[in-house]
């Protein structure tokens, strides 16, 4: 493939990002493992606590949690329910386990305001809901992704009533709405790198490939903004197991239980971090240090507000031109109101041929020309299974310790997914890195 000398850099730079969202890809891959291992191994845990409180079915304990609830924590309690059934198949692990999380804490052992535990919880479903939809996205295509991101659009409005930062939640959708239009664009481009640039003439060659740029940069943000999303699931997940083991021991003595406490407190407070810190902006910060780190050639990347405000309210990105006049003002056009999402993928192309194609993706059931990552005996490595023990847990405590330095609060989470037979014993020693 030829290309002119002063477009080789702008070739570098279109496809470093467009690696960048493919690793992030293949982390999401993994975070599907993590995140079904968990549903799998709450059940159990779940169980365990509902017989401990008398309880056999969730429905015994929806019920018990009704009748002690106020008319407004009902609301809000419905609101869970409800956002959850839109986009779950019957009653998934994630809200009994954050049911159980309310009749502990809250009714039974009174130690957390339970408007906070119900505020978290209902941050929680949103995260799981939109977190979700991505991986599928990623993970099973195109169509699949739409289908997943339209049930949770669905669901969303009953759950962020209760929130006081509604208008965020709005913004999620914005972002998805993005992300589902530029990895259209995606298509394109690669199709755009294999077929076409070489036999474009210079300028035509230059006007493509930063075309390619301004895209697959906010497609970057989104990419970012949702993996952060996944990864805050994956933990709190790992917290959540951790409360359980205690929540649901036969016996548990005062020392434990002043844990499983501290425990559940750090849980609300982790998630009313990441629902503040997960953010467009806070995604294309960790990404402007990596391009810092690595050298990255950023000459025609878009302006920082350009592609914040692209992200975030789907607003197409202008690109950096050398003598082309930007366009117009009204030229411009913005896909989605602050509070709706449009899940078309509406993607400004020039050819005829182009147009057919994008006409084409919005009915295949898998585009074959989008970056989902594919099943590969060389990336085995990425999809390893884990083989954690709480030898290891242990281990990596006493060396934070020896270390004097903080633990890795996430990671040693994450580890509790994985680890077989996990007792209140094992736990407790995890609640002090908190």
């Amino acid at each position: 493939m030829v290309f002119y000398p002063d477009n080789v850099p702008r070739r570098d730079r279109a496809l470093q990002l467009q690696n960048d969202i493919s690793v992030l890809q293949f982390g999401v891959q993994q975070a599907r493992q993590d995140l079904d291992r968990a549903d799998e191994r709450m059940v159990p845990l779940i169980n365990q606590v509902m017989a401990k409180n008398g309880l056999k079915t969730y429905d015994q304990l929806r019920d018990k949690l009704m009748s002690t609830l106020t008319d407004e924590q009902k609301k809000m309690y419905d609101a869970l329910f409800e956002s959850n059934k839109a986009w779950s198949f019957g009653t998934d692990s994630a809200i009994m386990a954050m049911s159980g999380l309310v009749l502990t804490t809250s009714i039974i052992r009174k130690t957390i305001d339970i408007g906070n535990v119900l505020r978290a919880v209902n941050i929680v479903s949103i995260f799981q809901g939109y977190g979700r939809a991505f991986i599928t996205l990623v993970t099973e295509g195109w169509q699949a992704g739409v289908t997943a991101f339209k049930a949770v659009r669905a669901g969303i409005k009953a759950a962020v009533e209760g929130l006081e930062a509604s208008s965020k939640a709005a913004r999620y959708a914005a972002t998805a709405s993005r992300w589902l239009k530029t990895i259209a664009f995606l298509g394109l481009v690669a199709d755009a790198f294999t077929l076409a640039l070489d036999a474009y003439e210079q300028h035509k060659q230059r006007d493509e490939l930063r075309k390619a740029i301004a895209q697959i940069y906010v497609s970057r943000i989104s990419a970012q903004f949702f993996t952060d999303m996944c990864n805050s699931i994956k933990t709190w997940n790992g917290i959540l197991m951790g409360y359980l083991v205690i929540a649901g021991s036969d016996s548990v003595d005062e020392a434990t239980q002043s844990a499983a406490d501290l425990i559940a407190k750090k849980y609300i407070e982790f998630v009313q971090k990441d629902w503040k810190d997960i953010t467009a902006a806070n995604a294309l910060d960790k990404l402007v240090v990596l391009d810092k780190k690595r050298g990255s050639w950023t000459t025609e990347d878009p302006a920082y507000d350009d592609a914040l405000k692209s992200a975030e309210e789907d607003i197409d990105i202008k690109m950096k031109q050398d003598t082309t006049p930007a366009p117009a003002p009204d030229t411009v056009t913005t896909n989605v109101a602050a509070d709706e999402m449009v899940l078309e993928s509406k993607v400004e192309v020039e050819s005829e041929s182009e147009k057919q194609l994008v006409q084409d993706l919005s009915v295949a059931e898998v585009a074959p020309a989008y970056l989902v990552a594919q099943p590969d005996p060389e990336l085995r490595g990425v999809l390893k299974e884990h083989h954690h023990s709480v030898e290891k847990m242990h281990r990596m405590l006493s060396i934070a310790a020896k270390d004097f330095e903080p633990a890795p609060v996430e990671k040693i989470f994450n580890y509790l997914v994985y680890i077989q037979d996990l007792t209140a014993e094992d736990v407790v020693p995890v609640a002090a890195v908190l």
